[in-house]
């Protein structure tokens, strides 16, 4: 597998991912998919894609890590089953969506410096558009780093499969101080999780189970000594 740099009207570098001996296509008018090391035929990007300065890179959901687009490395084994994450930069100090060890998350970069004021929230921009692989969904999660020594979390962070508009997410600050975001500075994770989409069926009542109607807290109480 083939991986070569092009670069679209002069300004943002991209990346075209070449499949076995295929020709590379442009990537800002198609990507070809990588699932189980397969020579699929191309699909083509979110519409929003075709404007100038935006680069496509694709991203395999079970191994590829890149950065800004360049030195793309794919794992074809881990790969197998996984789908693809389409991802369209939209911002010079963008950067791809990146996995270290065998994280969960893809971590995610502010394209732009921000600061959260003490007690409050601000809109982080990664600069990217994305589409997720079919049957999933994304979860924008906290990175442990932050939540747990500057008190800064996501606020909700759901991303619809259908989903075509920016890659923006909510932190909030619960410290008494200011925190400063620094350009290309990881602040947020993005989890692909499958989702599952049941029929809504009305009944008339509910079967009966051990628990019933016993809420918060009442697990494991009938153990306890009274």
């Amino acid at each position: 597998m083939d991986v070569s740099e092009s670069v679209i009207d002069g300004d943002v570098p991209a990346t075209t991912v070449v499949v076995s001996d295929t020709a590379p296509r442009q990537p800002h008018s198609k990507v070809q998919r990588i699932e189980s090391g397969a020579n699929e035929p191309a699909v083509d990007v979110p519409p929003d894609s075709h404007r100038d300065n935006s680069a496509v890179a694709e991203i395999n959901g079970c191994g590829m890590n890149a950065n800004g687009g360049k030195q793309l490395q794919v794992d074809e084994t881990n790969a197998i089953g996984c789908g693809a994450l389409r991802v369209v930069v939209v911002a010079p100090k963008a950067k791809i969506p990146t996995r270290a060890y065998d994280s969960a998350g893809y971590d995610l970069a502010s394209a732009y410096p921000e600061v959260i004021p003490a007690k409050g929230k601000c809109e982080v921009r990664t600069g990217l558009r994305i589409a997720l692989p079919e049957g999933t969904y994304g979860r924008i999660a906290s990175r442990s780093l932050h939540a747990d020594s500057h008190a800064i979390n996501v606020l909700g962070g759901v991303i619809d499969r259908d989903y075509r508009g920016p890659l923006n997410f909510i932190l909030a600050n619960h410290s008494d101080e200011d925190f400063k975001i620094e350009e290309g500075e990881r602040v947020a994770q993005l989890i692909v999780e499958r989702i599952l989409t049941p029929n809504v069926v009305v009944v008339d009542q509910l079967e009966e189970t051990e628990r019933g109607e016993k809420r918060l807290g009442s697990s494991g109480k009938k153990d306890m000594p009274s």
